[in-house]
Order: C-alpha cells, then sequence, then structure tokens
C-alpha cells in the first residue's frame, strides 16, 4: 500500500528541472518539445538537430559525458511564460554544455512566425533569467 502512495505521491510531483533557481517570473516547465508551438519546434530543430526526450533509448546524464556518445542532444526542458518560450538542451563528449533558446510566439493573425530571442550557454537559471528580464542575441545562436 505505502509503495502505490509513494508511486503516486511521485507521479504528482512538480517538475522542477532548474531545482531550486529564483526565476524572476514564474514559468510553466514542460518534459517535452512537443509543448512547444509547431512553428518554434520546427526552427529549433532546422537550427539544432534533433533533441531527444531524456529517457528515449536510456539516455541519461551518463550517455551525454561519454566521449564516443552517441545519444546527442538531450532536452532538460520546456518552459512558457504568456507568450515567450524558453528551450533548455544539453549536449557533450569531453564537456556538456547546456544551451537554452527562447523565442517570442507570434500574436499576429497575418504571420506565425515567432521572433527568435538568441540562444545561450551556460548555467540554465542565470540563462533563463537573462531571457526572461528581455536579453536578446538575435544575431543567431551566440554564446
Amino acid at each position: 500500500m505505502s509503495a502505490i502512495l509513494a508511486a503516486l505521491a511521485m507521479g504528482q510531483a512538480e517538475f522542477r528541472p532548474l531545482g531550486n533557481c529564483p526565476l524572476i517570473r514564474p514559468v510553466t516547465f514542460f518534459e517535452d518539445m512537443n509543448a512547444l508551438p509547431a512553428e518554434i519546434r520546427s526552427d529549433i530543430v532546422k537550427r539544432a538537430g534533433v533533441i531527444y526526450p531524456r529517457t528515449e533509448k536510456g539516455a541519461t546524464f551518463s550517455d551525454v559525458l561519454g566521449p564516443k556518445s552517441k545519444v546527442g542532444k538531450v532536452l532538460i526542458y520546456v518552459a512558457r511564460d504568456n507568450n515567450q518560450w524558453l528551450a533548455s538542451y544539453m549536449y557533450g563528449g569531453i564537456a556538456v554544455r547546456t544551451v537554452t533558446v527562447s523565442y517570442i510566439q507570434s500574436e499576429s493573425t497575418t504571420t506565425t512566425t515567432p521572433y527568435l530571442i538568441g540562444a545561450l550557454e551556460g548555467d540554465g537559471c542565470t540563462v533563463a533569467n537573462a531571457f526572461l528580464k528581455g536579453v536578446s542575441v538575435n544575431m543567431g545562436w551566440q554564446r
């Protein structure tokens, strides 16, 4: 009985990919790239390639660390604050890098093209807060 209750509690636990990171605004976290609008998802794939879910093919943090890693990029989270979207993933080999990408979803009825704020490498909490504060690096995917 206690195992069932523990499983239920774990299933209802809040997804907190940044741990106790104090974000400047509350966001809603998602564990799946499918939470992104199709236009943003396809732009990320076009620029970064395939980003695997953390559980696909048994992908774990140690897989990303391996010098001959075949896993590639692994999703950390997708987050949303109103019309701003963040997607964060890690990739590696010798060193592990975390990249967070930010977009503003178009609210126009004439175009659905999202506005790319940019992509930054670094600490997930710091980068997410920078994007939520309005930092823009739209010259491309900068570091």
